[in-house]
């Protein structure tokens, strides 16, 4: 029976157009194990396609925190040693209050403004783009996300925009 499965598929897979290696492979490093991190990190970059430093935070008045000191060690040379190994440098906006999330967004004004400030943090640092990780969102939320996704990829222009989506919703979301 094997021989038969392999009679049939092994035809079938040789004329099969080629497969481009386009496999990209990441790699998040937390700020709370920034030496750890960076120091396993390091020696592996070449084998990276981009390093998300886990690393900035939203406040809930939708200002951004750096809760890793970007630019003092360990960060400042691992993130050169990564752009020496053309490594893109992509860190995480980690936001995790659902409440704040739906002020913050559903505000036009609010939202223009944290689209702007993002911007402004991926500029200022020459990073290549942002990981938007917003957790806890709520279900009412999502037309609002989507639209700050959409204006964020607009506005960031030739910058990488990566998105996390959890699977999960809060428990009052749920069945939204």
């Amino acid at each position: 029976m094997a021989a038969i499965a392999a009679a049939v598929l092994v035809p079938a897979l040789a004329q099969a157009a080629p497969v481009k290696n386009t496999i990209e492979v990441s790699g998040w490093v937390p700020y709370w194990r920034a030496t750890a991190g960076t120091e396993g990190a390091t020696p592996n970059l070449r084998s990276l396609t981009t390093v998300h430093p886990f690393s900035f935070t939203v406040e809930s008045d939708g200002t951004l925190h750096d809760t890793l000191d970007i630019e003092d060690e360990p960060w400042a040379s691992f993130i050169a040693e990564a752009r020496a190994k053309k490594v893109r440098v992509i860190p995480t906006l980690m936001w995790n209050d659902g409440e704040a999330i739906h002020q913050i967004l559903s505000d036009t004004e609010s939202r223009t403004e944290l689209v702007e400030t993002i911007v402004e943090l991926v500029q200022s640092h020459n990073f290549d783009g942002i990981d938007i990780d917003f957790e806890s969102k709520l279900a009412e939320t999502n037309e609002h996300f989507s639209s700050f996704l959409r204006e964020l990829y607009r506005a960031m222009g030739n910058k990488w925009v990566y998105c996390t989506i959890e699977s999960r919703t809060p428990l009052t979301s749920r069945y939204d």
